[in-house]
């Protein structure tokens, strides 16, 4: 729940947001598994508007008779490029896709400034930042106890509209990806990035799945940026690289730049998709897969 929105959430045995486990592959369906971070998952919106289930639906409209497509949302709020390769290796091989996508976003590559397992950690069967201490577990256990006055704030929309409003947008480090000119810190993290991608390609071409990566654009991109900041020098940069690697890629920075602004893109305070912003990312991933779809047949 956030200031701007409140959905249903439901997870499977994988701690994927699904309705349901995801066995054996039905024959003759084609799996799609998509990976990404926070604006993959969306909790702002309901599961079939994220932009996997937009891609899923606009899959099956063109299937007809046919057995159909399924896209596994693999999103996972927090995660970095790390996160992902980590979770396809110890979870994402058993459910042999027949392709793979990853929603690559800016603050991605900051997120893999802690080597393996990134920024957040498995504790005690809790996610947790890495670097928490005993301290921050006692705190949050109390937090989610039914007479913590601390914890029923934070739960509040009260909250969220103080936290929310103390927001900044500014660049910062989320948006290093956007410089221009990268200095030597942000090169290195760009470096372990690409090789998180191309360990996931290789984990899919040992699969015989085919692999592809959708740039995901948030807000800041679309604004005036600060001098050195462009939004477009993140689409552009990773474009390079799978061209370069032989990778299917599609950028969502060209698509939402011509958008109107109705509906909005993205939530004012919350920063994520809307509904209008996840079916637009969806359209692109949508015509990304028709491609790829069209090379394997080729």
């Amino acid at each position: 729940m956030t200031l701007e929105t409140s959905t249903r959430w439901r997870s499977n045995s994988l701690g994927l947001r699904a309705d349901r486990d995801y066995g054996a592959k039905p024959a003759g369906v084609v799996r799609i598994l998509a990976f990404g971070d926070s604006f993959t998952v969306n909790t702002g919106v309901e599961a079939r508007d994220t932009w996997p289930g937009v891609l899923e639906r606009r899959l099956s409209e063109t299937a007809g008779a046919a057995p159909g497509f399924e896209v596994v949302n693999g999103g996972h709020a927090g995660y970095g490029t790390s996160n992902m390769a980590s979770w396809y290796r110890k979870y994402g091989l058993q459910l042999k896709p027949d392709m793979v996508l990853v929603a690559l976003t800016p603050n991605d590559i900051t997120d893999n400034g802690n080597e393996p397992p990134g920024h957040i950690t498995a504790v005690d069967g809790y996610m947790a930042s890495v670097g928490s201490t005993s301290l921050d577990r006692r705190r949050f256990e109390f937090r989610q106890r039914w007479y913590s006055l601390p914890g029923r704030l934070e739960r509040s929309r009260v909250w969220a509209l103080i936290a929310n409003a103390s927001f900044s947008k500014s660049e910062g480090p989320k948006l290093a990806a956007c410089h221009e000119q990268l200095d030597a810190g942000e090169v290195r993290l760009h470096r372990l990035t690409e090789q998180y991608l191309l360990q996931m390609r290789d984990l899919a071409t040992s699969q015989g799945a085919s692999f592809g990566i959708l740039l995901i654009t948030f807000q800041e991109q679309l604004g005036d940026m600060a001098p050195g900041y462009s939004g477009a020098t993140f689409g552009e940069r990773w474009t390079r690289f799978a061209r370069e690697h032989d990778i299917a890629v599609a950028d969502t920075y060209p698509i939402l730049r011509k958008h109107s602004g109705q509906p909005p893109l993205f939530w004012r305070w919350d920063g994520h998709y809307t509904e209008e912003g996840s079916r637009v990312a969806g359209e692109v991933a949508f015509d990304l897969v028709s491609r790829m779809l069209a090379e394997t047949h080729d």
